[in-house]
């Protein structure tokens, strides 16, 4: 068949069809897969032995570091530690921060035993140098040992005394346990330098045992501490059981002259004061009358004056 000028087969675009594209053999494609494969692998192994490589030597720069800590030289230790540190990077964080604590102990220690000459030549006992010296005898009081701060001594340094109020423990306390007893919770230093829970006695408590020895009781004896309003108001209770007409009576107000309850022996207490009160014939008369609070049995007793 012959074509006419400008006419061409139908779908031809004028020039010869392109070529098919190349297809990747299998062979290729498995060959250039396994390739890669090998040189992930190969990574993979580069790093594994460079992590044990860096595991391997942070194992030795702590040992080191252990071993002069150990020998009790703090500069040495310090130096050892910031190069484990340098080899360790995060590795094994754990165990410098607990070398890094017991260098500082050591140098508060080295700090301490320094100082003992100026505390026993300003006057303090031997056994208050240390905590473990101090611990029976603050045990045979029922307290705790804390820390105290010498501020008669220069350099202000430390020594151990019997705390006042903290009862003695032999296992970290919870505010529960506290509560449970009726204490406050608080907390001290252990023997570590750490600071765990401890009870303490409360402002009621402190009076309660203040209270028993200066009535020469033992420290499970019953007392009943109370304030000076409450020693009033048991005082003109008992002062009315005595008169005779009760309903009559009429105690010092605000704007007159009363005096407050003292106590001389730190025990019981005791209130001067009158009362204003109808006789047996309806007459108004003030009786003066001297009134004592006992706190061991929480009884006021009047005497007419």
């Amino acid at each position: 068949m012959e074509y006419g000028q400008g006419s061409a087969p139908q779908g031809w675009q004028g020039g010869p069809p392109p070529a098919p594209k190349p297809k990747a053999s299998p062979a290729l494609i498995a060959g250039l897969v396994g390739g890669g494969l090998l040189v992930l692998v190969g990574l993979v192994l580069l790093l594994r032995s460079a992590a044990h490589k860096q595991e391997a030597d942070c194992a030795v720069a702590i040992q080191t570091a252990s071993t002069r800590v150990a020998a009790g030289d703090p500069n040495g230790s310090r130096t050892g530690i910031q190069s484990a540190r340098d080899v360790c990077k995060s590795w094994r964080a754990d165990e410098l921060a607990a070398l890094e604590s017991a260098v500082e102990k050591q140098e508060a220690d080295a700090k301490a035993k320094a100082a003992y000459p100026a505390l026993l030549a300003a006057g303090y006992k031997q056994e208050q140098l240390t905590r473990s010296s101090m611990l029976p005898v603050c045990k045979a009081k029922d307290r705790m040992p804390v820390e105290m701060i010498a501020y008669n001594v220069p350099g202000e340094p430390h020594y151990w005394d019997c705390d006042r109020n903290i009862l003695y423990q032999d296992r970290p306390q919870t505010s529960a346990d506290c509560e449970a007893r009726k204490l406050d919770f608080t907390t001290v230093r252990d023997e570590t330098g750490k600071d765990v829970g401890a009870c303490k006695m409360s402002a009621e408590r402190i009076d309660e045992d203040r209270l028993r020895k200066a009535c020469k009781l033992g420290p499970t004896a019953k007392i009943q501490p109370v304030d000076e309003a409450e020693v009033k108001a048991l005082c003109r209770m008992a002062v009315e059981r005595v008169l005779k007409s009760p309903k009559s009576a009429e105690h010092p107000g605000i704007f007159d002259h009363d005096d407050k309850p003292t106590s001389k022996d730190g025990c019981t207490t005791v209130y001067v004061s009158w009362v204003d009160a109808q006789n047996s014939f309806g007459a108004t008369i003030r009786t003066n009358y001297q009134c004592t609070y006992d706190p061991r049995t929480g009884v006021a007793t009047t005497t007419m004056l």
